[in-house]
């Protein structure tokens, strides 16, 4: 898979294959050979997670840097600003959680770093699920805080709004 993008964005960046461009708030976007740049960005975070899960604990210094230039490069290119949030968030999960669990770190803070995330991961997913929709039917563009948080979440809280009422 991962190659594949390799040879998608070199196609794209070549000419080869169309790279999708549009324009957002004053913000040039390349889609890189996916169908829309936010397509590709998302593909780059599932290999970023992919990576980070299975090469993690080898990886040095610099390599948590290098992936973090590859965030920050996908995020320029694209302006995918939901897919950094979420890049910047798993390097710095990955990261804690590889630091945390060292050896020489036979701790209170790796106990409770364990515990923290036996009690979270059953129930992180399904709450956000929540939030995010109770969030989506409360949406209100008169309500400053969520209008906020729904510019800041690509207008997600006003299109699925839209979805619940038309729907």
């Amino acid at each position: 898979s991962s190659i594949m993008v390799v040879i998608l964005t070199a196609s794209a960046v070549a000419g080869i294959i169309p790279n999708i461009v549009s324009h957002q708030r004053g913000v040039t976007r390349y889609g890189l050979g996916s169908i829309w740049c936010t397509d590709y960005a998302a593909r780059i975070f599932f290999l970023l997670v992919i990576l980070l899960y299975l090469y993690s604990a080898k990886m040095k210094f610099y390599h948590w840097i290098g992936v973090l230039a590859v965030a920050v490069i996908v995020y320029k290119c694209t302006y995918g600003r939901l897919d950094f949030t979420c890049m910047v968030l798993a390097i710095v999960l990955f990261f804690l959680h590889e630091q945390i669990g060292k050896k020489e770190n036979e701790n209170k803070l790796k106990s409770f770093w364990t515990s923290l995330w036996e009690k979270l991961a059953p129930v992180l997913a399904p709450a956000a699920a929540v939030i995010m929709t109770l969030l989506t039917v409360l949406y209100s563009p008169d309500n400053k805080l969520l209008s906020k948080l729904n510019d800041l979440l690509s207008t997600r809280l006003q299109l699925g709004k839209s979805a619940f009422t038309d729907i």
